[in-house]
């Protein structure tokens, strides 16, 4: 087994130089751009040449593309040289450049790759690096490549820092992962696992992801996994698939990809506006492997993903619930390929109190979905987070995760390092553990998330998951965006009050406020028993999320309090 990724890639081109691997699709349909695992290697060591001439190994270098060959030549060629490769994503808005200036500063990177138009447009705002550390800009895209100009380094191992992963910040600030190649191959060889544990029927092993490749979900699975598994990855921008889901389902169908990993919004999209005139010209039959993660998984998104395109061959058990985290590389649990979905309903009350009762579907429930279970070296328990001791099966408390994945530590972050990494648990103080800030509970070998400990709303001594409001106020009015809701809870006259912030279609009738609020503040009552203190409408697409999509219920509990809401009126 190889332990660092560059082994891995130059393996590989010893076996199938010609083969393509990426195909990029650069407008999401037939403008397809290839790179081959032998022009991979020339253009990532021609550049990984030039690099080592100026930049000490160690150095950080931000990777700053959208999603193209420039890109992954850029990520390669760090990895080659013995730089540290931070992926970021060029900024779109004042938000997004406030983003990469933090990220700046946090890592003080010597160089800054990406491509002259992005290059270009940094002049615009140059006036907010004043205060930064000094970077040289390199546009990859000018670089002319030389055949026998080739450089990789020969002291890579295992332990060589390769990257850092910025976490999405959904609570508090984003923080970087430092990883290895031991943790991201390690990681790989876990997804590899589960791919040759049941390889796919009639079919070329192939992934597909318009995932930012900048994440952890799009980097392990639309960069590093085709390598590892030594086939080909199809990619395009996230753009190209917001604008139009089908393109997503289309290219699986062209290019017949087995693997393809996106969150449940995702899915929930392609529901709702992929039309039965577009899925008859779809064959999802060899996707065997659709991973749903870095959100919260929800059962009627995949029943309804089921039902829909079931039509075009779409098998009921490819639909995948995983785990994972960034202090993870990206993977942590998973079920076995072709198995089905683990769905249970829980006693809504008991779960308040931390503790799992299974029983029928009715209003005194709350539906889980079961995301696997952890392979190789992984282990996952759960710990009472107050008392540090390990909980028996069915009871709620924090997820502590150890495997080699399992990164050392945070970026210049060494009391968050010390809180979260490496932590031991009483009675098995020779281990130690990644604090995962989630809740859950572990039931006949599966596991089930139910929230994070920070967003956790605590009111009168009892514990409120917020993601099962947010599910009761989007569902409260057809003008409600689904996935754009944030419940959370402040302190108002010494008391914990619950406020919920709910974005409303574009289309939505501006007279129906009143109905629109308290129809939430009634379906909340009855389904949890809890009293809304207060109710935001608020314009579409103003809500506050991260980089990857998930809510930011910390940093909209501020804007509630400071009077900053974008109010839909």
């Amino acid at each position: 087994m190889k332990t660092n990724l560059v082994d891995m890639l130059l393996s590989q081109v010893d076996k199938t130089p010609d083969k393509i691997l990426y195909n990029i699709l650069v407008d999401g349909e037939d403008n397809v751009e290839t790179l081959t695992y032998s022009e991979l290697k020339i253009k990532a060591s021609n550049l990984a040449n030039k690099l080592q001439q100026d930049y000490t190994k160690g150095s950080r270098a931000i990777v700053l593309f959208d999603t193209s060959s420039d890109f992954i030549v850029s990520l390669w060629a760090c990895l080659f040289a013995e730089l540290i490769a931070v992926p970021v994503n060029p900024p779109l808005d004042f938000k997004q450049l406030q983003r990469l200036l933090s990220i700046i500063k946090d890592s003080e990177p010597s160089l800054i790759l990406s491509n002259s138009e992005i290059i270009s447009k940094m002049a615009f705002f140059q006036s907010y690096l004043t205060n930064l550390p000094v970077f040289d800009k390199i546009a990859v895209d000018a670089i002319e490549y030389d055949q026998d100009s080739n450089y990789y380094s020969d002291t890579i191992n295992e332990n060589t820092n390769a990257i850092i992963q910025y976490t999405s910040g959904s609570v508090g600030l984003s923080k970087g992962v430092l990883l290895n190649h031991q943790n991201l191959t390690d990681n790989l060889y876990m997804l590899k696992d589960i791919l040759d544990e049941i390889p796919p029927k009639n079919v070329e092993e192939s992934f597909m992801c318009w995932l930012p490749l900048y994440h952890d979900m799009g980097l392990m699975s639309g960069v590093f996994l085709a390598v590892g598994s030594g086939t080909f990855s199809t990619l395009m921008s996230p753009l190209m698939f917001l604008q139009k889901p089908y393109r997503w389902l289309k290219a699986l169908s062209k290019y017949k990809s087995t693997v393809s990993a996106a969150p449940n919004f995702a899915y929930e999209l392609c529901v709702k506006r992929i039309t039965d005139e577009q899925i008859k010209t779809l064959d999802l039959s060899h996707w065997s492997i659709a991973l749903n993660g870095a959100e919260s998984v929800r059962s009627e998104t995949i029943n309804k993903f089921i039902d829909k395109f079931s039509e075009c061959g779409f098998d009921k058990g490819a639909l995948f619930p995983a785990y994972g985290l960034a202090e993870s590389v990206v993977f942590v649990t998973a079920n076995s390929r072709y198995s089905l979905p683990v769905i249970i309903n829980v006693n809504k009350e008991e779960l308040e109190e931390n503790r799992v009762v299974e029983e029928a579907k009715s209003p005194n429930t709350i539906t889980l979905v079961g995301v696997g279970h952890t392979r190789l070296d992984g282990e996952v328990i759960i710990v009472n987070p107050n008392t540090n001791i390990q909980l028996k099966n069915q009871q709620v408390g924090e997820i502590y995760i150890s495997s080699k994945s399992i990164a050392s530590k945070y970026w210049n972050k060494e009391k968050e390092s010390q809180e979260t990494f490496n932590i031991k648990v009483d009675g098995q103080e020779n281990k130690g553990y990644l604090k995962s800030g989630d809740l859950g509970f572990i039931k006949n070998g599966q596991l089930f998330i139910t929230g994070r400990i920070k967003d956790l709303i605590i009111l009168r001594g009892r514990n409120y998951y917020p993601q099962h409001i947010e599910y009761t106020s989007e569902n409260a009015h057809t003008a409600f965006r689904v996935g754009s809701v944030a419940a959370f809870s402040v302190d108002i006259d010494n008391e914990e009050r619950l406020i919920i912030i709910q974005e409303v279609k574009n289309e939505g009738n501006k007279s129906e406020i009143e109905s629109m609020i308290n129809l939430i503040k009634t379906q909340v009552l009855e389904t949890h028993g809890v009293t809304v203190y207060d109710i935001c409408l608020i314009n579409a697409g103003t809500l506050h999320k991260t980089s990857s999509g998930k809510v930011q219920r910390k940093y909209c509990s501020k804007k509630y309090l400071s009077k900053e809401l974008n109010i839909w009126k």
